[in-house]
């Protein structure tokens, strides 16, 4: 079962200014550490590289690599073949058997492995197509560090399916190191943040901007909003205070 169907609101996914995206500072930190003069022959992939703008925003700083981005969901790569025809775009599912796509030096996945469903499939297959020294990084939410999230404030429903589909880390660090990945660094950056109701309201008004709002049934999302909407009647000054914690890995195939 797909957790959200992209192609459904790939037109409305750029609307929000959280897509928009700076080069990839970790590819930056590896490319700094390479070897080769010039970036020769590098080829990077970006798994679920949505309409693109990651790979857009690092081949504006390197023009020089191969770049690759993948995507399971035609219309969003519809949408970033338009903005960029210098890149490799390609429809495909890291979850399937024995993929095949070719030899990267470095693999990125951003905000993006809880849509697997075979999240060992996922892990291997990003081994697999990997080069020998290559990196693999990925960065999500850390969802079990983040319980009082306003969306889970909210809706609460939102909170159960992502604790299914989510992994916490160390399970997560563990299924990586059992397809052969040698753990090179991880973090998690915690803070607070604080938003005005009315704000909140508008951001979950547009449901499409949250893949966690896209997840659950259209009655438990009118129920959230209309519990923001009664407090907003109630006080639009009134704040709500939330976690958020983000979750990077580095990984090298040895």
């Amino acid at each position: 079962m797909v957790r959200t169907d992209y192609n459904e609101i790939a037109s409305f996914y750029d609307e929000d200014k959280v897509r928009e995206k700076s080069v990839d500072e970790n590819l930056v930190k590896y490319l700094k550490q390479g070897k080769r003069p010039g970036n020769e022959n590098i080829k990077i992939l970006d798994i679920a590289c949505g309409t693109g703008n990651q790979l857009i925003a690092n081949r504006r700083a390197y023009p020089e690599i191969e770049m690759w981005g993948m995507d399971k969901f035609e219309k969003m790569l519809e949408l970033a073949k338009k903005k960029a025809q210098d890149i490799t775009w390609m429809q495909g599912d890291m979850d399937q058997d024995d993929l095949n796509i070719g030899s990267f030096d470095y693999i990125s996945s951003q905000f993006a492995y809880h849509h697997s469903r075979n999240k060992h499939q996922f892990l291997l297959n990003v081994y697999n197509n990997l080069k020998i020294n290559g990196l693999f990084t990925l960065v999500n939410l850390d969802v079990f560090e983040m319980e009082d999230w306003f969306i889970y404030q909210f809706f609460p429903a939102a909170k159960d399916i992502d604790w299914q589909d989510f992994l916490e880390t160390g399970l997560l660090l563990e299924k990586a190191q059992s397809v052969g990945f040698e753990l090179v660094s991880q973090n998690v950056t915690k803070y607070r943040e604080n938003n005005f109701i009315e704000d909140i309201y508008h951001l979950c008004a547009k449901r499409h901007y949250c893949s966690e709002l896209m997840s659950i049934s259209d009655h438990e999302f009118n129920n959230g909003l209309s519990m923001i909407n009664a407090k907003l009647s109630q006080d639009n000054n009134l704040v709500i205070e939330s976690s958020v914690a983000i979750f990077e890995a580095i990984f090298k195939k040895s």
